[in-house]
């Protein structure tokens, strides 16, 4: 088990904003992104998933907990 958390609206900051203690801990991050929210971070984390692009909640609800799992799964994360 690792530990998860909801990046709120008012964290959406972009990449360069970021302090070198938040780039370190990004850096053992799994994301798993809607909307593409998080997509600027992408290269920083350990591994990023989208669960939908477009914003659809019924494609993302279809492939929530395999993405789960498959976050579950990524070697070395510690968020």
């Amino acid at each position: 088990d690792i530990p998860s958390f909801i990046l709120s609206k008012e964290r959406d900051l972009q990449r360069s904003d970021l302090s070198p203690e938040e780039s370190q801990s990004l850096s053992k991050t799994v994301i798993i992104d809607f909307r593409g929210r998080l997509r600027e971070w992408k290269e920083s984390c350990i591994a990023y998933r989208e669960l939908s692009e477009s914003g659809d909640s019924l494609e993302a609800t279809k492939s929530v907990f395999e993405t789960l799992r498959w976050a579950e799964r990524v070697e070395n994360a510690e968020q």
